[in-house]
């Protein structure tokens, strides 16, 4: 019976008042009561009757009250007791029958409890209670609530992170219930648990009371990302309801099934975006995937053109001709399989093809597709997807200058430089051949400081000074320089040109010889004189006046400032008596055409006296830096100082006469005091105002000089010629006057400056030479001299005079001779005539000799007023050209030291080209050089005679001792002779002879005891060489050579000299003076980063044939040296390192590539970010890095070059200091470094 809640309640109010009654019993009897059951179960809306028992026998009735106690069952919400008490009835019950009404509440509860206990009427003793005293009741539940997945499909994206999944429940419940979850595998493409999702939850929790709509549980499954690219992958999850929950079941969709797409895009790229290799190799192409995959797949590699910007500077390959295609090798496929080493694709060699032409690197580009088939792969292609091949031309084309030295004058208006390209010849290494090369390309003329300035002497001309090669020509096209005439006098300038190849042009396999050929030097000869001189040629001065400034002038400006020596030289004035030089040199400013002043400071010494005079000379230095200097006219001035003490100067009379037959008139002049010096005093004769005299015509307007010595107190008289023009004529006068020179007027005076002269007539003619002393040189050839002999009058007819010599020093018929023995005067006024004179050379040194001409008159010159008249005899001086050159037979003499004590004996000879008129006698000079007198030789002879004609002189004799000294190479001295001055001799090219003294000690040299075996690790980089003296002394520096033969290691793989330059090669160690051991030579170890064992080579040491005359090499002479490898095997853990630490580059360079090495293995590949840090440079103003990272392959097993991309930006302008950047290597923690940064320095070049 289902009872409802209500009635129920009614119910239990009724009952609750009943109680157990007792009849009575007897007291001796036990009664026993119990439960019939101690468990017993129910269902929901049933009526439950329960039974108490009783055992014994009561005496009277009684009854027994219920208790009912909730264990999880709730009263009147699950359960109603109808009968609260239990009636026994004497002789009628044995148990009596309590009834509970089940309530269905429709809500799943599960199984319920409670519990029935009862108690014993009160009073009564005889009754007891039995076992079971209590009753527990269990309510099964009939309600069901089902439970489901809300979806029986999902699907979420790899990795989406946790997916939240949701459950249902259909039917009320009042308590929790847990609900299992399992996920299994599906058939493939299955998921795995693990590694595709991760469940960690596999229960779920119902606890949402009292509802009965239907209701959802979430549960969470982390969805994992394997970074594998794969297809759609899927698992399946279950219900497990509660084990023994009865009510809970599962209801549709039961199962959920989970699809996992795929987020991991495969993306497959080439392994390096360029590929390089050399003509006639093959380039080994492959490519790379992202990540792991689950599916082989193959792509298809075929070539490609390149567009213009991307083949910059390089031509683009052609298939056939350049490379053999790839699609036609190997099937143009590579295949990718899913291994865990199948990130990379298998590998492609293309074929480059050996065209032996000169070019520039050529490229071709190359792509992949990937080849559709059965796959489920999210594939596609990224960068690089197209891959640059470069072939790399393994011809060199060499370029240098046509001229390596262009001369061109300062006037010519510019110049055209040439550059030529070759080729080194194969059949003739060393030598060059005209080029043949396939792209035209451009070198660049850099021009290097020198003498010669930019913008003043020269400039080039355009913006550019890049030339250019064209295709088919091995001629450059010229740079053309133009030469600016500054109009300024300088020494020869010059400057340099070079040669810079541009980082494309070296693409291009252009390279310079490294030769003298690689410069080019032009000189400007400089076409502008300047003339140096002084500004005036005669300067006075007062001796009251305390400076007086003399200036040098030029026609023509220096550039820069030039100094010139100013010499004085005193006449009558005497150097700081009567002035002082202040200035002994005379500035001339830049571009200037005066002076600076030379200032001379005048002495006032209070004395009267004559007119003073010096000379300022000019010297012009004949160093290099006054070239284009020379003398002008004025290279000396006289000063004339002009004394301010007065004296009074007079006529000795106002007038006089004189006969026309005398040939002179004496005018006597008086001064009113003495003169501290010889004073000359000039007088001028003038014809009077009537001009009665003639001048020329009756007398001689020549001026003369009067001159008063110190202290003289008689009249000073000077004579005037008179000229007897053979006219009757009537008394003539003519005026004298004295003309006091302008720098003596300050201390001299006249109130009788003049005086008149009467010529009383008598008509007589002088005759007389022009000059009284004649210098002439004698010549190579005979050399024909003319004298000239002159007359003062006129004369009626003609007159023959005789001329005759007289001997000096000089001989007739052997020095000279006269080959005009008379003259003749023609008739008329002052006529003159011609002597000739033959100087003979007799080739003897004479020095200077002389003789005297001479005439004289007879008795018809004397009848025709013929006079002789002054001079009358003519002096000829003969400078001997003869100069006798004086040398030694040999300039050098070797004589070895004495080998025993007696002394061995050296001549040397002296000889001359010309003999000498006299016997000459010369003092023998000795120098000492490293040779020491008195221990290493003896002078024997000091004078040595050269007889007259004769050409060799006496020898010389000097002693060579034996010192018994160790080593001392070669010691000596200096011999020569002293010339007395005016001898007529001169010293000749060999003006000394050296004499060396050779040794008979030798020196014992070997390698150093340390290097007959040596060992250097190959990363060390170099071995150094030394030697060591083992006896004697070092006297003189010498070179020890060695030579390097190749054992198991081999040259310039392994090792190499070091050089100084490109090809000067330093295999030598040199001894010092006094040194026990040589300096260190070098030798370069090559770090191969390849494994290999140790490897050896061997040095031999050798001296050379004039070395070997004083140095012994003794054992060891060989040492063997041992190159321990570096590279540790090929497994060794990777170690990454810049190639040097500092890098100096210049501003015109360009793109410059920084290597970055990696010695060691790797798994997979590395990308390594490259950090920049300023330093003075700026990044994108002076340089731009244009690689951030770089990478490095594991295919790579032993090693691997990285190269960092920088472009080097020419600013064009000038700055005074290099500018530098640093970079650096960001490593990870497993990587090891040896140089992990790198500092570049900019050097400044505003030409480019």
């Amino acid at each position: 019976m289902f009872l409802h809640r209500g009635s129920v309640q009614v119910i239990a109010g009724l009952l609750i008042f009943w109680a157990c009654i007792s009849f009575g019993s007897s007291q001796d009897d036990q009664v026993k009561v119990f439960f019939s059951k101690a468990r017993i179960q129910s269902q929901e809306d049933t009526l439950l009757t329960i039974n108490l028992v009783v055992s014994g026998i009561f005496r009277e009735n009684f009854t027994c009250n219920l208790t009912f106690t909730s264990m999880t069952a709730m009263e009147f919400q699950d359960f109603v007791p109808i009968d609260r008490s239990a009636d026994f009835v004497v002789g009628r019950t044995m148990s009596s029958a309590v009834r509970i009404a089940m309530v269905k509440d429709g809500v799943w509860e599960g199984t319920e409890n409670l519990r029935v206990t009862f108690d014993l009427p009160v009073g009564n003793t005889n009754i007891q209670k039995g076992s079971p005293d209590s009753l527990q009741i269990s309510i099964l539940d009939t309600n069901v609530v089902q439970v489901s997945f809300m979806n029986g499909t999902v699907s979420t994206r790899e990795p989406d992170g946790p997916v939240t999944l949701a459950l249902n429940s259909y039917g009320a419940y009042n308590r929790e219930f847990p609900i299992s979850i399992q996920c299994n595998e599906v058939d493939p493409p299955q998921a795995i648990n693990g590694a595709d999702y991760s469940f960690s939850r596999s229960r779920v929790t119902f606890n949402d009371f009292d509802r009965e709509e239907t209701v959802s549980s979430e549960f969470e499954i982390d969805i994992l990302d394997d970074f594998i690219s794969e297809s759609t992958e899927s698992f399946i999850c279950f219900l497990l309801t509660p084990f023994g929950t009865t009510g809970i079941i599962a209801g549709e969709p039961n199962t959920l099934t989970v699809n996992i797409f795929d987020d991991d895009e495969l993306e497959v790229h080439f392994s390096a975006a360029t590929y390089q290799g050399i003509e006639g190799s093959a380039v080994e192409v492959n490519l790379n995937a992202s990540r792991q995959f689950s599916t082989p797949f193959e792509v298809e590699v075929f070539a490609v053109s390149l567009s213009k910007m991307v083949l910059g500077q390089t031509s683009e390959a052609i298939s056939g001709k350049d490379y053999a295609n790839p699609s036609l090798i190997g099937g143009g496929r590579l295949q990718f399989d899913n291994s865990t080493t199948g990130l990379m694709s298998t590998s492609m060699f293309i074929n480059l093809i050996q065209d032996e032409i000169v070019e520039t690197d050529e490229k071709f580009g190359i792509r992949f597709a990937i080849i559709e088939g059965d796959i489920d792969l999210n594939i596609s292609s990224v960068s690089p997807l197209t891959a640059i091949v470069t072939i790399t031309n393994d011809d060199i084309l060499y370029v240098r200058f046509i001229n390596p030295s262009i001369t061109v004058d300062e006037s010519e208006p510019s110049i055209e430089v040439y550059l030529e390209a070759v080729q080194e010849d194969p059949d003739n290494p060393g030598s060059y051949v005209p080029a043949k090369f396939e792209d035209a390309f451009q070198a660049r003329i850099v021009v290097q400081a020198g003498t010669a300035k930019v913008r003043d002497d020269y400039r080039i001309s355009g913006s550019s000074r890049d030339v250019i090669f064209k295709r088919g020509t091995t001629i450059s096209t010229p740079l053309k320089i133009n030469i600016i005439n500054d109009e300024v006098s300088e020494c020869n300038e010059t400057f340099t040109l070079s040669l810079r190849i541009a980082g494309v042009e070296k693409q291009k396999r252009v390279k310079i010889i490294p030769d003298s050929s690689n410069t080019s030097v032009v000189t400007i000869e400089d076409d502008d004189i300047t003339t140096v001189e002084f500004q005036q040629a005669d300067y006075s001065v007062s001796e009251t006046e305390n400076i007086k400034s003399v200036f040098l002038i030029t026609k023509g400006t220096f550039e820069g400032d030039r100094t010139f020596k100013i010499i004085d030289m005193p006449l009558t004035a005497e150097a700081n008596q009567d002035y002082i030089l202040q200035t002994s040199s005379a500035i001339l400013r830049d571009g200037s055409t005066i002076s600076d002043p030379i200032n001379v400071m005048i002495v006032n010494d209070d004395l009267s006296e004559d007119i003073e005079e010096m000379t300022l000379a000019l010297s012009i230095p004949q160093d290099e830096i006054y070239c284009n200097a020379i003398y002008g006219g004025l290279t000396t001035t006289n000063l004339t100082i002009d004394d301010n003490d007065k004296l009074l100067l007079n006529f000795e009379r106002l007038s006089q006469n004189v006969s026309e037959g005398e040939t002179f008139v004496n005018i006597g002049l008086v001064l009113g005091g003495a003169m501290w010096l010889d004073t000359a005093i000039e007088i001028e004769v003038y014809p009077v105002e009537d001009g009665s005299a003639e001048s020329t015509i009756d007398f001689n307007e020549i001026h003369k000089v009067a001159t008063f010595s110190a202290s003289q107190s008689m009249p000073s008289v000077v004579a005037i010629g008179i000229t007897d023009d053979y006219v009757s004529e009537p008394t003539e006068s003519f005026k004298v006057e004295l003309t006091i020179p302008e720098i003596y007027r300050y201390r001299i005076s006249s109130d009788n400056p003049s005086t008149v002269v009467t010529i009383l007539d008598d008509d007589v003619s002088n005759i007389f030479f022009n000059e009284s002393v004649i210098n002439v040189r004698e010549m190579p050839d005979d050399n024909i001299v003319t004298l000239n002999l002159f007359t003062d009058g006129s004369f009626a007819n003609d007159q023959t005079i005789q001329i005759f010599t007289t001997n000096g020093t000089a001989i007739e018929g052997s020095d000279y001779e006269l080959l005009t023995k008379e003259v003749i005067i023609t008739a008329g006024a002052n006529a003159s005539s011609d002597i000739q004179l033959k100087l003979l050379n007799n080739d003897v040194t004479e020095g200077v000799h002389t003789f005297t001409v001479t005439f004289s008159l007879n008795d018809d010159n004397m009848m025709n007023n013929a006079r002789i008249g002054n001079p009358m005899t003519i002096i000829v001086n003969i400078i001997d050209d003869e100069v006798s050159v004086l040398e030694f037979t040999e300039p050098v003499v070797y004589i070895k030291e004495a080998s025993t004590p007696d002394p061995n004996n050296v001549q040397l000879m002296l000889t001359s080209n010309l003999i000498f008129e006299s016997t000459q006698n010369y003092k023998v000079v000795i120098r000492s050089g490293t040779a020491t007198a008195g221990e290493d030789y003896t002078l024997i002879t000091d004078t040595i005679t050269l007889t007259a004609g004769e050409n060799l002189a006496t020898p010389i004799i000097v002693q060579i001792l034996n010192d018994d000294t160790v080593e001392e190479l070669f010691e000596d001295f200096y011999v020569t002779v002293e010339i007395p001055p005016n001898s007529g001799g001169i010293l000749g090219p060999i003006e000394e002879v050296n004499v060396f003294i050779e040794d008979d000690d030798k020196l014992a040299v070997s390698f150093e005891i340390s290097l007959a075996n040596v060992v250097a690790r190959e990363d060390e980089g170099v071995i150094g060489v030394k030697f060591v003296l083992r006896e004697g002394t070092v006297f003189e520096a010498f070179n020890i050579s060695f030579a390097l033969e190749s054992g198991t290691a081999t040259e310039f793989l392994d090792y190499y000299i070091r050089t100084a330059g490109d090809f000067d090669v330093e295999n030598i160690a040199t001894f010092e003076r006094f040194s026990n051991e040589s300096t260190e030579a070098t030798i370069r170890l090559v770090d191969d980063l390849e494994c290999e064992e140790n490897e050896t080579f061997t040095l031999v040491a050798s001296v050379s044939n004039e070395t070997a005359n004083r140095v012994d090499l003794v054992s060891p002479i060989t040492a063997l040296a041992t190159i321990i490898d570096n590279d540790f095997g090929c497994d060794q853990p990777a170690i990454l390192s810049f190639e040097d630490v500092l890098l100096t580059v210049s501003e015109c360079d360009g793109t410059v590539n920084i290597p970055v090495l990696r010695v060691g293995t790797i798994n997979t590949k590395l990308i390594i970010p490259v950090n920049v840090t300023e330093l003075t440079a700026r990044n994108g103003e002076d340089f731009n890095v244009k690689t951030p990272s770089i990478e490095f392959s594991p295919a790579k097993k032993f090693g691997e070059v990285a190269n960092i991309v920088i472009d080097i930006l020419a600013d064009g302008q000038e700055e005074t200091n290099n500018e530098g950047f640093s970079l650096s290597l960001v490593l990870p923690d497993a990587i090891s470094f040896r140089r992990s940064s790198i500092t570049v320095i900019i050097e400044d070049d505003n030409l480019c």
